[in-house]
């Protein structure tokens, strides 16, 4: 079975530039988040729910690797930014400490499966496509030899 990759169909420079850009987008969309002024309108916890709710958004559109990254920053952000003590990397609370574990697991998963999602669509899509095109082979050859 041939394995469909879009590596290898884009030369590698080209391939190498878009996925920095990809990585870029995704440390500023956290870097951005983390500036906006959520402190002051809602606790905490619904914070983390924004958060997943980003990753969960670019994983519709970017590979596992850029969902990594912003699950990783997700969590970090959240727990530097929101999470009391504000502006350190320490949790008080083991409440706390299981939500974040909890929340990057749930980011990481929810991203990769979505990643995996559009990637095996665009693989049957491709293979429709094939099927299409072998259909239309077939019907003019036979009318062809008539």
């Amino acid at each position: 079975m041939q394995k469909i990759s879009l590596r290898n169909s884009i030369p590698s420079f080209i391939y190498l530039k878009y996925s920095t850009i990809f990585y870029y987008f995704c440390f500023s969309n956290f870097v951005i988040i983390s500036l906006l002024p959520f402190k002051r309108l809602c606790s905490y916890q619904v914070i983390s729910f924004v958060l997943l709710f980003l990753v969960s958004t670019l994983a519709l559109f970017y590979g596992t690797g850029p969902i990594l990254l912003a699950a990783t920053l997700s969590a970090i952000v959240w727990d530097y930014f929101f999470i009391p003590p504000q502006f350190t990397l320490h949790i008080e609370k083991p409440e706390d400490m299981l939500m974040l574990l909890m929340f990057f697991i749930i980011a990481l998963l929810n991203g990769i499966l979505t990643s995996r999602v559009r990637r095996q669509e665009k693989r049957i899509r491709i293979r429709e496509e094939r099927t299409d095109a072998l259909y239309q082979l077939t019907k003019e050859l036979t009318m062809a030899s008539g």
